[in-house]
């Protein structure tokens, strides 16, 4: 009994395969090996009968989508770009329906995402430090994010950096060092610098266009409120 009803089942499969071959108007495919023919075949007349609208024959649509998936051609999947719905199935990323290709608009310093109308995502970028436009916070953008070159890192204007007043040695750094210059200078077991010359500007603390004791008071009287270190006994 079992053996009769799996045959009966068999023939009407075949059947089934049969008047969908004969509605689509392609050549039979013989057997139930799934093809890349057989396969177009069913997706063709499921198309044809419409078998994703509101009025289409459920029972014929269910035997054409029964034997397109025995035939080992998958699952059919009903819907298109534009319905509203993502189908990965269908190669879709996303579906916005009706809002599909309406690019969105990416904020300062970040990026947005929208949906084609091929209903695939489109990633734009928005407005950043950097890009070699001033825009959004920027007061400047020279097209990288190095500092000291005038535009900082976060494009804003680099001022002039202030002049180190005491750094009679330049090193950057005020210290005991620069104090023990400005001696040498005073007492001249140093060159004077010229007048107008960064380490005399520097050295010339009360800006009087002379380098001496005054000046190498101030900048004991300086560092003594930042280090607290004094008195110093200098050689």
């Amino acid at each position: 009994m079992e053996h009769q009803l799996a045959i009966v089942a068999i023939v009407a499969v075949v059947a089934v395969v049969g008047l969908v071959m004969l509605f689509s108007g392609k050549p039979e495919v013989t057997g139930m090996a799934a093809s890349a023919n057989a396969c177009e075949v069913l997706e063709d007349s499921h198309d044809k009968f419409d078998c994703c609208g509101a009025g289409a024959d459920k029972r014929g649509c269910n035997g054409i989508e029964n034997a397109y998936t025995k035939a080992g051609c998958g699952e059919l999947v009903c819907g298109f770009c534009g319905d509203g719905i993502a189908q990965p199935e269908l190669g879709e990323q996303c579906d916005d329906g009706a809002n599909n290709g309406i690019p969105c608009t990416p904020q300062y310093g970040s990026s947005c995402v929208y949906c084609s109308v091929s209903c695939t995502d489109v990633v734009l970028q928005g407005d950043f430090c950097g890009d070699g436009i001033v825009n959004g916070p920027e007061e400047c953008d020279d097209g990288n994010t190095a500092s000291g070159d005038g535009c900082s890192c976060g494009c804003l204007i680099e001022e002039e950096p202030p002049v180190l007043y005491g750094d009679s040695n330049l090193d950057e750094v005020l210290d005991f060092e620069d104090i023990r210059l400005m001696l040498a200078f005073i007492f001249g077991r140093e060159e004077m610098p010229e007048v107008g010359s960064e380490a005399f500007t520097v050295s010339d603390l009360n800006g009087d266009l002379v380098i001496d004791l005054d000046d190498t008071a101030l900048l004991v009287n300086y560092l003594n409120e930042v280090i607290g270190c004094f008195p110093v006994e200098f050689p």
